[in-house]
């Protein structure tokens, strides 16, 4: 069916944000299902229907467990393997075929046979001495005998059967190998499977077994499975449930379904008025939504299928006391506030585990559970936020495990009233137990799967920057070697960058790995930029203008191309991309124009771009033109920095270079007053560049 995207449009809403909103739609409605839908009561309506979780005795009651005496019928008769017996007319009439093929043979009357795969081996078998053919037959008549006679064989035996046929066969070295290929087609042709499967003993046998089997009576206290998971119901444990008043309380899929989709549009709408007001910049980007519905999805599932794993009521006996196996601290929920911080926010992390945590905690139905998952979210977003490396990181699980224990015990000192003090510490030791594999489990989860998400939904997490903030990074030390002046320029448009994304609230991070790897194509032709001449002649003073402006805008598509090879971020690859945008090379442009007059076109000397798409391409932009330029200055003032900086924005936003970007006059603004206060501290002399070439990108650039 072809879909009419005219409505979309006429509305001025693109493709985008139309699947965005279907697939929140999707998100919602299938986490609302699967919350809503009660395992153990929905699916229960009648005697003889599969139970599809185990459940429990609310009170202490006497009664024939018919649930158990089955079970113990069923393991009995599983143990009783099907009959088979041997088909004697099977056996008579295929050793009939064979002798009947014999005599064939010996009469040489070929033609009469009217099987074109038997007659295919009559004809084989006359290419042999009579001789031969009659040791052969002998063979064939010993061996189909030993298979067919004592034991037989069945239909799914005949792999076997025939791989120990091909190993007897081999045996006998007086044969060649074409007289042994033969004999193997011949058996293959004429034995047949003789053993049947002999129902009616099978089923007497089973009958016996089942019936050997007593009923057991048993004594049933609250809190012990009536019914167990897989088993159908009985009249008998129905009647029991009825007693109990199970059936009578039971809620409602409609029910549940209701309250649980006002939840839950009230959190949706929390988090996108959140997104909304303080990062507007993650519901533009469709990869992130697609994560942060996956992230929820996966969330309410794994909630479901734990609860499903708590009803089952696995125990371990310690000091003949019954112990469950599993608790609710075991849930890693803190592996998801790894991954929305590294991913795509840190606040935004603290919000969404914290909701996620209401909702656990409402279909597990336990207090402590939010408590420490909230908490345990924070001290986790917290950690893996403010960690610079790799073992920093994997320290956040440390403190997540010593916050979970912590939790864990002040919960269990508050309870403690409500059971004994042994039965409580036994508790208190599992708990703890559970609260340090939750730590260990949610940082190996989160490090683990980071480049899965990274992979699949198209994004750069905090975790993959980092490692390229090393200033030992091989293509950062390939920059520093050859191109030494590039790379300090770099680092101080990485600096400059960085200071202003954190005033206007941009990626900081991203700005200022963007400025280390902004000029990376440098390195293919160092020479022909000014910054690494280094006393050595100017490279361009042989070239024509046009084949000088096409080899300092070529660095752009060098570095997209280095970048990619040495797999770098789509991100970075894109301020490599854009860092230039579409702007003139104003010198070689002039020089042009005063070597072959107005016919020069202005196209042939503008970097192909694209513009800056993002804040964080258009700061790197900003940042290696005032950078560079500022270097020029024989006597810097604040007066001076100021108005270069002033001239330079001025030019680019004229010039159009921030259409297609975010960015602001307000954040242009703040951006000045960031370059001006760090030019004041860190800028070096450098050789002034003429007046006109001040917005451009110098001589050389």
């Amino acid at each position: 069916m072809k879909i009419n995207l005219e409505f979309f449009k006429n509305l001025n809403i693109n493709i985008s944000t139309v699947r965005k909103i279907t697939g929140l739609i999707a998100c919602l409605l299938v986490c609302v299902i699967i919350v809503s839908y009660d395992f153990m009561h929905l699916s229960i309506v009648s005697i003889g229907e599969v139970v599809p979780v185990d459940i429990k005795a609310p009170k202490n009651q006497r009664f024939i467990d018919e649930s158990i005496h089955q079970r113990m019928k069923d393991e009995e008769v599983s143990k009783v393997e099907k009959v088979y017996v041997i088909d004697k007319k099977i056996t008579k009439q295929v050793l009939k075929n064979l002798t009947e093929f014999y005599t064939l043979l010996e009469n040489r009357q070929i033609d009469s046979i009217k099987d074109e795969r038997e007659k295919s081996l009559a004809n084989d078998f006359m290419k042999i001495s009579p001789y031969k053919v009659a040791k052969i037959t002998v063979v064939i008549d010993d061996l189909a005998r030993k298979i067919l006679e004592p034991d037989g064989y069945r239909k799914e035996e005949k792999n076997n059967i025939f791989k120990a046929i091909k190993n007897k066969i081999e045996e006998y070295d007086i044969l060649t190998q074409e007289e042994k290929i033969l004999m193997y087609k011949t058996l293959d042709y004429f034995l047949r499977p003789n053993l049947k499967y002999d129902e009616e003993k099978t089923q007497l046998l089973r009958k016996e077994a089942a019936e050997s089997i007593r009923p057991v009576e048993r004594y049933i206290k609250k809190g012990e499975i009536i019914v167990r998971e897989g088993d159908k119901l009985d009249k008998s444990s129905f009647n029991l449930l009825k007693s109990i008043g199970y059936f009578d309380s039971r809620i409602t899929f409609v029910q549940n379904f209701i309250g649980y989709f006002l939840l839950f549009i009230f959190f949706t709408l929390i988090l996108y008025f959140y997104l909304h007001h303080f990062n507007s910049d993650i519901l533009a980007e469709e990869p992130l939504v697609y994560f942060i519905e996956l992230i929820v999805f996966l969330s309410i599932l794994g909630f479901k299928f734990y609860n499903i794993i708590l009803s089952h009521n696995y125990n371990i006996i310690v000091e003949n006391n019954a112990i469950p196996l599993f608790s609710v601290y075991l849930i890693p929920l803190a592996a998801i506030a790894m991954l929305v911080t590294l991913v795509v926010d840190s606040k935004f992390a603290i919000l969404l585990s914290s909701m996620l945590s209401v909702i656990g905690g409402l279909i597990f139905r336990e207090m402590s559970f939010v408590v420490v998952m909230i908490i345990g979210s924070i001290v986790s977003v917290y950690t893996i936020m403010s960690a610079k490396t790799r073992a920093e990181q994997l320290l956040s699980g440390l403190y997540l495990i010593i916050t979970n224990i912590s939790l864990v015990v002040a919960l269990h000192f508050i309870n403690m009233k409500y059971m004994t003090f042994g039965q409580d510490i036994k508790f208190l030791l599992r708990d703890v137990l559970h609260g340090f594999f939750n730590g260990a489990f949610s940082i190996i989860f989160a490090m683990g799967t980071m480049p899965f998400f990274e992979k699949v939904f198209r994004v750069t997490s905090a975790l993959k920057l980092l490692e390229l903030t090393d200033l030992n990074n091989k293509l950062l030390k390939m920059l520093l070697e050859q191109t030494p002046g590039t790379y300090h320029h770099s680092i101080m448009v990485a600096n400059l960058a960085e200071a202003a994304a954190l005033d206007i609230g941009a990626d900081s991070l991203l700005a200022r790995i963007g400025g280390y790897y902004h000029d990376i194509g440098k390195v293919k032709r160092p020479f022909f930029f000014v910054e690494n001449l280094m006393g050595k002649d100017n490279q361009h003073e042989n070239l024509s203008p046009n084949l000088s402006a096409i080899i300092i805008t070529s660095h752009v598509k060098d570095g997209v191309e280095i970048a990619t090879k040495h797999n770098l971020p789509e991100e970075i690859i894109d301020i490599i991309r854009q860092h230039h945008g579409t702007t003139l090379v104003k010198y070689f442009y002039e020089k042009a124009k005063e070597e072959l007059g107005d016919s020069v076109k202005e196209n042939q000397y503008r970097y192909p771009g694209p513009k800056p798409q993002t804040r964080e391409a258009a700061l790197v932009m900003l940042a290696d033109s005032v950078e560079s330029a500022t270097r020029s200055l024989n006597n810097p003032s604040p007066s001076s920095i100021d108005n270069l900086i002033k001239k330079i924005t001025n030019d680019k936003f004229i010039d159009e270079q921030f259409d297609e970007c975010n960015l602001t006059l307000k954040e242009i603004e703040k951006i000045r007053n960031v370059f001006s206060r760090v030019l004041l501290q860190m800028f070096h002399r450098r050789i002034e560049y003429p007046d006109r070439e001040l917005g451009g990108q110098g001589v050389l650039r």
